[in-house]
């Protein structure tokens, strides 16, 4: 396991469940009492402490070595205020999620530049950066010959 600025880490589950939850903010010294059976991302924004453990949360995130940090630094920009720019760092450095889904994400519904999201998914190394592409080009207007160029390199590499 890769340490962190709080030790060990429980690493990234593939699904983020309640009980992953619950275990996350005892390891990071909060209360879980608040995580009911219904939570959700924004009820971190209900913890007691939710501004000092949301810094810890982004750094346990960003050193994570399996499952899909990309998905949870998405999920925390999006409901618990993190930074865009950071949750842009999680996916650059991505190496065991879906990068370039999460990449294509932050720049439609998010503001993440377009060339950062045709640049991680160009790299992707792990999800599906072909279907990541098309999106780009269906929704967001990218030249098609830049996704097929993504879908050759992708069917080499498989």
């Amino acid at each position: 396991m890769k340490a962190n600025a709080i030790g060990p880490s429980l690493e990234c589950p593939q699904i983020f469940d309640i009980e992953f939850a619950r275990k996350l903010i005892v390891q990071l010294g909060g209360d879980p009492t608040p995580v009911e059976d219904d939570w959700c991302w924004d009820d971190f924004l209900k913890l007691p402490d939710f501004d000092r453990l949301l810094p810890l949360i982004m750094d346990y995130f960003e050193h994570a070595t399996t499952g899909n940090p990309s998905k949870v630094a998405y999920w925390l920009h999006r409901d618990c205020g993190a930074p865009l720019e950071w949750a842009q760092r999680v996916v650059e450095n991505d190496t065991t999620g879906d990068p370039s889904w999460i990449a294509y994400k932050l720049h439609r519904f998010r503001g993440a530049p377009l060339d950062w999201a045709q640049r991680v998914i160009e790299n992707a190394t792990t999800g599906d950066p072909s279907e990541a592409a098309y999106r780009l080009h269906t929704d967001c207007g990218v030249p098609l010959e830049w996704v097929q160029k993504v879908k050759a390199r992708s069917r080499n590499e498989n």
